[in-house]
């Protein structure tokens, strides 16, 4: 009996060190918030990018609007700081045209916002094109019809 009780101990001692350390690697490399559950790879551009202000503005959806952050943790996997072109066949124009800050690719779980350094502005500048975007990505995913 008591073999079975340091059997059980170790295993759950060991899973809890596992837990933290993929916590910790997430927190460390992207947004990752366990409650509600919400993991969202940033990638920054190295240049002229702040990675500190989607992980702001994501906090800030956070705190203000539960409704938009449960969708952009439920529809967005990745935030990366790149240009939009408007070329790409999937970019949804409707989305870079009201935002000026970003698009979504259809097809994928990924937004993208200009490179943008930290400013007073810039994370409610961020804030707002990431809840209008994770937007697009659920109305997208969910087949409903183009709202522009």
């Amino acid at each position: 009996m008591r073999h079975t009780f340091e059997t059980v101990k170790s295993l759950v001692i060991f899973l809890a060190i596992i837990l933290l350390l993929y916590a910790g690697w997430q927190m460390a490399f992207g947004y990752f918030y366990p409650y509600p559950y919400c993991n969202i790879d940033v990638k920054r551009d190295i240049l002229r990018g702040d990675a500190q202000s989607i992980e702001e503005a994501l906090a800030t959806l956070r705190r203000n609007d539960a409704g938009a952050f449960k969708t952009a943790c439920k529809y967005v996997d990745v935030i990366e700081e790149k240009r939009c072109f408007n070329a790409e066949g999937r970019v949804d124009r409707g989305a870079f045209k009201k935002t000026h800050e970003g698009c979504f690719i259809k097809g994928t779980h990924t937004i993208y916002l200009l490179p943008r350094k930290y400013d007073e502005e810039t994370v409610r500048v961020r804030a707002d094109a990431i809840r209008a975007l994770s937007e697009k990505s659920r109305r997208f995913w969910e087949g409903a019809p183009r709202e522009d």
